[in-house]
């Protein structure tokens, strides 16, 4: 006598898991989203860490364990860094990195100040900008040439890698503005 007897398999799988996007770029004051795609069986849960802080309890973000993804509002140049999410089930775990870079307009953090010199002066004049990504600085004549160009200035003029214009024996048209 043959007797069958009905059973189920059920399999489980480690969650695979990808980032929908490596780098999030966001300006500083608007929101950040960021997305994890993960898949198995069971399906698996996404949790979110920036270092060791578990995101699922700041009032400032807000996950979603079934969608994988992580919304940020109002983020600031301190929220930058790399954001882990880590997808679990009974099977396993596994995480992935987002990168997220928080762009931040423009600012002097050291502007040139008016500096009187005589002909043949060797003068710096500072100019430091900060945000993200790095702001390039351009200096200018009092009349908008370059200073940096044909016939546009002498030869002991240089800027430096701080963003600093250094001119050497200055001159009488020697006046600039740095942008």
């Amino acid at each position: 006598m043959l007797v069958l007897i009905p059973f189920s398999l059920v399999v489980f799988s480690e969650p695979p898991i990808s980032v929908a996007q490596q780098v999030v770029m966001v300006v500083a004051g608007e929101d950040a989203s960021l997305e994890c795609q993960a898949s198995g069986t069971p399906p698996p849960l996404v949790k979110w860490q920036k270092g060791d802080l578990d995101l699922g309890t700041v009032p400032f973000a807000e996950q979603d364990v079934y969608r994988g993804t992580l919304g940020i509002r109002g983020v600031q140049e301190l929220d930058s860094g790399d954001y882990t999410c880590v997808a679990s089930n009974i099977a396993g775990a596994a995480s992935a990195v987002v990168i997220l870079q928080v762009g931040a307009a423009p600012t002097f953090s050291e502007s040139p100040v008016d500096i009187t010199a005589s002909v043949g002066d060797n003068i710096t004049l500072p100019c430091i900008a900060r945000g993200f990504p790095k702001p390039s600085l351009t200096w200018r004549h009092q009349d908008g040439r370059p200073i940096f160009g044909k016939s546009s200035g002498h030869v002991g003029t240089s800027q430096l890698p701080s963003g600093a214009l250094q001119i050497q024996s200055v001159w009488v048209d020697d006046e600039c503005l740095c942008m």
